[in-house]
């Protein structure tokens, strides 16, 4: 499992790169409070720390559909993994099935992770 998440914080610091102050970067990805949500969950890794990650990244999905934006690379599956890790098997199943439509490239990546998919 921790294999899992750090692979997938990975993914996700690699996209990062090249955000602008209003959380949509060069490519056009929305980003919103990514980096300072990881952060705070590294420096802090609690359950409730966990909570406000999930918030985070659930915002960045909403608001990148509201902007009419594709959600960033990394971004559902790494919601998969957090959903993971509280038990809601189902919910992360579709995060990561979600990850695969938007990026088909992930998918041999993350059927090595999750085998149940």
């Amino acid at each position: 499992m921790r294999r899992i998440y750090i692979a997938l914080m990975a993914l996700a610091l690699v996209s990062v790169t090249g955000c602008s102050g209003s959380g949509v970067s060069k490519g056009g990805y929305y980003w919103g409070g990514y980096s300072s949500s990881y952060y705070d969950l590294l420096k802090n890794p609690t359950d409730e720390q966990l909570q406000e990650r999930v918030a985070t990244l659930e915002d960045i999905v909403q608001e990148s559909y509201a902007k009419g934006l594709r959600v960033p690379p990394g971004v559902h599956a790494e919601l998969a993994n957090a959903y993971m890790k509280q038990g809601l098997g189902e919910q992360a199943k579709e995060n990561f099935r979600i990850e695969i439509s938007l990026y088909p490239e992930s998918e041999m990546f993350i059927r090595r992770l999750v085998d149940d998919l």
